[in-house]
């Protein structure tokens, strides 16, 4: 089960909570966050609040008027925030774009606007995902490839063991 928070500056948002049936899907097809229909409205007008917005389109506003969100994985108590910069895009005219769409079922969907944040590996054999950070989970740490330093992470294995690894994970869906 996952818990999903808006953390505003005065006030903390929670659309899930132990008495919730919360699950998400892990998506790399996905390029945003995708949203129950339940909670979708609420967290747009929540993200929106006090902006010139048209749906997820935002005009004369930057990235820091957004709040941060956080991902918080329930049974292990692990959390994972997302910046602001991490799921809005803007452009030079102060027009930003919120990554997040209303998914069809009733499943969250964590897509590149998360992965890009957080290493994922896709544990195919023991049927289980799992997220590093690179050194504390605080977000904003957008993961680039050609970084010419190995990132630590919770794994304790360097990036470029991650890298490595792929070829494998790959194989393990053939």
């Amino acid at each position: 089960m996952v818990n999903f928070r808006v953390v505003n500056k005065e006030d903390t948002y929670s659309f899930c909570d132990l008495m919730s049936d919360c699950r998400i899907v892990v998506d790399t097809g996905s390029s945003g966050i995708g949203v129950p229909r339940m909670y979708y409205e609420d967290l747009l007008s929540i993200l929106t609040a006090d902006k010139s917005c048209v749906g997820v389109i935002c005009e004369n506003v930057q990235i820091s008027d957004f709040p941060s969100l956080e991902v918080e994985l329930m049974e292990s108590g692990s959390s994972f925030p997302l910046k602001s910069s991490d799921y809005v895009i803007c452009s030079g005219n102060f027009k930003c774009s919120i990554r997040i769409q209303q998914s069809a079922g009733l499943d969250w969907i964590l897509g590149d606007a998360f992965i890009s944040v957080y290493y994922t590996l896709f544990d195919v054999q023991n049927s289980r995902i799992g997220f590093a950070c690179n050194g504390s989970c605080t977000g904003g740490n957008t993961v680039h490839a050609n970084d010419d330093k190995p990132w630590s992470n919770t794994l304790g294995v360097s990036f470029y063991e991650l890298v490595r690894m792929i070829p494998f994970i790959f194989m393990l869906f053939v």
